[in-house]
């Protein structure tokens, strides 16, 4: 006949033996950690990949690619024409000798946009203070809708890195007159064009994945947000003509406007710097933050947008009445700075280090 001891005989030695109720307690401790790591990973999804990355051992790149023909490379992305802004400058190709962006102009429409916009300013490589900034501002990718103001390469140490972290994330951003560069390296076209062999400034283009250069060719020289009244742009827009209106140097490199002509006619022209002899030069964006409202075809006028820009680290943040500039000299070891719709808080961090020396030419 099968005799059972009670339970609480059986388990006894188990329960009074401190090893095993230690054991227990740092399991069930592990478990919970482990289901509060997966419920939050979605939330936290963004800082997945490099976070930091550099100082945690780097990340694996695939191998280089050899650069292609431009056309094997479409600038032209798919959308409804409700989506973009006409272009009515007939320009094919960039500054720098790359197939100019189809469209030029996007239209970020109310349904696309949530809760908050952040816009970010240069970032030059610098991809552990965007890390560090995202972090500060508090930024959900559930939340926030993220615009880089262009400039995502050159001069900071992970340029490539930093073009495939906001792809990933689905960033939006414009193209500012570095990313061109770094397109017109890729392809051999413009003052890289004949070239075998890349300068050290630019063999991160070697790096670049084929998703990361098909993104980098179709980023819009602008993104408008009609809702909100904002726009935002690299460098600047001339004063006086629409959105569709403005032609890619303007866009990508313009700082000042100067005014020319003579008693009869006068007109105002986009310039990079500013020359000594040049006393009627003005900060494009003070120039169009003027009363005043933009052409926009036949009798039709416009309200100027509110611009939010980048390309000026020697101006640094500039706040005017329908415009704000966000380059703060991230790369020369300053500020990475970004702007947060609606409201227009700024929040910036400091840089780890300064990866280049200003020059003239910030």
């Amino acid at each position: 006949m099968e005799t059972t001891l009670p339970l609480e005989g059986s388990l006894a030695p188990l329960l009074n033996n401190p090893l095993v109720l230690t054991y227990t307690l740092f399991m069930s401790l592990m478990l919970l950690s482990l289901l509060r790591y997966a419920s939050a990973r979605n939330a936290m999804a963004f800082q997945t990949g490099p976070l930091l990355f550099k100082r945690h051992g780097g990340l694996s790149l695939p191998l280089p690619l050899s650069p292609s023909s431009l056309s094997s490379f479409s600038s032209t992305t798919t959308c409804p024409p409700s989506s973009y802004i006409p272009c009515v400058i007939n320009e094919t190709f960039t500054p720098c000798g790359t197939l100019m962006p189809n469209p030029v102009h996007r239209i970020l429409p109310r349904s696309n946009v949530k809760e908050r916009i952040l816009i970010i300013g240069d970032v030059h490589g610098c991809l552990e203070e965007l890390q560090s900034l995202l972090i500060k501002a508090n930024y959900s990718p559930q939340q926030d809708t993220v615009i880089l103001v262009g400039d995502l390469v050159n001069k900071g140490p992970l340029s490539a890195e930093t073009v495939q972290y906001c792809r990933e994330n689905n960033f939006l951003s414009v193209r500012g007159n570095h990313d061109d560069s770094a397109l017109s390296a890729f392809f051999r076209t413009g003052k890289f064009k004949g070239m075998a062999t890349l300068p050290p400034a630019y063999e991160y283009v070697t790096k670049l994945k084929e998703e990361d250069v098909k993104w980098l060719n179709a980023l819009p020289y602008t993104w408008s947000i009609p809702h909100m009244g904002v726009a935002v742009v690299h460098a600047g827009m001339l004063p006086g003509r629409s959105i569709g209106r403005q032609t890619a140097s303007d866009m990508s490199r313009m700082r000042s406007v100067v005014k020319r002509g003579g008693e009869g006619e006068k007109w105002l022209e986009g310039v990079d710097y500013i020359r000594e002899n040049e006393e009627e030069a003005a900060p494009w964006a003070k120039v169009w933050s003027e009363e005043g409202k933009e052409e926009g075809g036949g009798e039709v006028e416009q309200e100027r947008p509110h611009l939010y820009f980048g390309h000026d680290a020697r101006r640094g943040i500039q706040v005017e009445r329908k415009a704000t500039g966000l380059d703060t000299g991230c790369c020369y070891g300053r500020e990475l700075t970004l702007a947060v719709l609606p409201g227009g808080e700024r929040v910036s961090v400091k840089a780890f280090r300064a990866y280049q020396m200003p020059h003239g030419k910030e």
